[in-house]
């Protein structure tokens, strides 16, 4: 991303920027006592759409459980419950994981295909 010809101020320019992009965010995890919800929340999203696809084997839109991913986001619960939440769903997307029976292999010529198409 950066060349080894660009000086030095230049560099110190392009690196505030980046950090500049990322620093509402961070102000907010300080705010929050360095809990960063929007990325917790992307997490719960995710342990949800492991459980849904491991469960009935596709993942519906929008999540059956939006509203309470919703009110992590908005750092509505208690952080204790959330982490729960996460420990817990981590440990059953780990187990069912090592039970699925889901068939993994896939047409990769069909996927390159749609994924041209969209594009």
């Amino acid at each position: 991303m950066h060349q080894l010809n660009t000086t030095l101020p230049e560099f110190f320019n392009r690196i505030t920027k980046q950090c500049e992009k990322y620093g509402i965010r961070t102000q907010s995890a300080l705010d929050n006592n360095s809990i960063d919800w929007k990325a917790i929340s992307h997490a719960i999203r995710v342990i949800y759409q492991c459980k849904e696809l491991f469960y009935d084997g596709t993942i519906t839109f929008p999540l059956k459980n939006c509203e309470e991913i919703k009110q992590v986001k908005q750092g509505l619960l208690h952080y204790k419950d959330v982490e729960e939440l996460i420990l817990t769903g981590l440990d059953e997307v780990k187990q069912l994981k090592e039970n699925c029976t889901l068939d993994w292999n896939y047409d990769e010529e069909y996927l390159i295909e749609l994924l041209k198409r969209c594009y």
